[in-house]
Formats: structure tokens, C-alpha cells, sequence
């Protein structure tokens, strides 16, 4: 899955602060938020609820952000989604008990959805910066 979005900016608007305005946004949701910046573009490593039993329920979220500038023109581009506790999931639910196909695709609905939430945040903070 790999979603897009590009946002028209100010000419002075700076990367680094729109990320950690994005990462601390997301920080204080409860996702564990890294973010690594190079050659002018930074990436964002958004991820909540993975590992442990969350990959058997099939509850976490993750994504990958990477934000480039070119000609005051933002774009984030979507990559790297967390579907593996989705498919262990369903893989269990379907084999064992079905209470993890439940959880699973809870948990895909919220996947699917999260790059739209970033999208949306991160143009309230282009709007305010």
C-alpha cells in the first residue's frame, strides 16, 4: 500500500519543523514516532500497539512517512504498513478461535485509515505554519 499526498507550501517553510510538529502531534496520541532527516527530505516512522500480543490480535498500527520538499511543493508519500499482525490475525483466527479475526479486522480498519489521519494533520499544520 502506498499512498501520496502533496500540500502547496509557504517558500519558507522548513522540513525539520513540520516533522517534529507532525511527530510530536503523534507522540502525544501514544505512538512511538521516530524521525530521521536526509539529503533535505525526513522520514517518520509512526507505530502504535506492534509487537507482543498485538501481532497475534492483530491490533498495532505502523506506517512509514517520508516527506520531501521540492519547488514549495510538500509531498509525503506512504509506505511500509503494518499488516503482518493483520494476516498472523487472521491465520489464527481462522485455524484456532475466531476471536482474532475480530481483532484483526478492527485493527485493518484502523491501519487502512491511518495514513488519511496523518494527511489530514499534516495539512493543519502546514495551514499554521
Amino acid at each position: 500500500m502506498a499512498d501520496s499526498i502533496m500540500l502547496n507550501v509557504k517558500p519558507d517553510f522548513d522540513i525539520g519543523v513540520f516533522s517534529n510538529n507532525l511527530a510530536g502531534l503523534y507522540q502525544s496520541k501514544g505512538y512511538m514516532v521516530n524521525v530521521a532527516y536526509m539529503n533535505g527530505c525526513s522520514i517518520i516512522n509512526f507505530e502504535k500497539g506492534t509487537g507482543g500480543i498485538n501481532t497475534i490480535l492483530g491490533m498495532g498500527e505502523g506506517i512509514k512517512a517520508t516527506c520531501m520538499l521540492m519547488n514549495g511543493v510538500l509531498s509525503i508519500n506512504f509506505s511500509d504498513a503494518e499488516w503482518t499482525g493483520k494476516i498472523v490475525g487472521f491465520c489464527i483466527g481462522w485455524f484456532l478461535c475466531f476471536i482474532p479475526i475480530i481483532t484483526a479486522l478492527i485493527g485493518t480498519m484502523s491501519q487502512l485509515d491511518l495514513p488519511k489521519k496523518i494527511a489530514n494533520d499534516a495539512m493543519m499544520i502546514v495551514m499554521n505554519m
